[in-house]
């Protein structure tokens, strides 16, 4: 409003000398509409569903990057349970017992690839004598509502792990 005023008041006023030389047959006066604007409710309407359209489509993306799909247990005698989304990502870990805690120790597997996740925890195991030559046994369950993801899953954590222990 500042600006439109200040060229306003620096804009000569000369409409009554072209009035009068079109009387005196100078020149013809010719009126030209202003072009009109979109009225500000309509602006602010648009960028209010602007708005509230990546609004929703960051809380659907964020939600379906967190949700959890799977959890899968490991039980040697530390058990430890991984929460994983739809991509097999981690997104909640936690020590089931004390023994699960000491394996975990300061690790921060949350945002990992499942597989990364299992290697560091096998790893771990391996290092703190749960897992060793004679008792190399691990249970692994997988709790899906998919049948066949879960059974997918299943097979890819064991593989997993007998090419860790071998």
């Amino acid at each position: 409003n500042k600006i439109k005023r200040a060229f306003t008041n620096i804009t000569p006023d000369i409409l009554e000398t072209v009035v009068s030389d079109s009387v005196s047959g100078k020149g013809t006066v010719m009126y030209v509409k202003q072009k009109r604007r979109l009225p500000i409710a309509i602006v602010a309407a648009a960028a209010a569903f602007v708005m509230l359209f990546g609004v929703l489509a960051g809380v659907l993306v964020y939600t379906g990057n967190n949700a959890v799909a799977s959890v899968v247990s490991i039980d040697v005698n530390p058990s430890i349970e991984m929460k994983l989304n739809k991509k097999d990502v981690v997104v909640g870990i936690k020590a089931l017992n004390e023994d699960g805690q000491k394996i975990l120790g300061n690790m921060d597997l949350v945002g990992t690839d499942v597989e990364v996740a299992l290697n560091a925890l096998i790893g771990s195991m391996i290092t703190n004598g749960y897992i060793d030559e004679l008792a190399n046994s691990v249970l692994v369950s997988v709790d899906n509502n998919d049948a066949d993801k879960n059974a997918t899953l299943r097979e890819k954590l064991n593989g997993i792990i007998r090419s860790l222990i071998a």
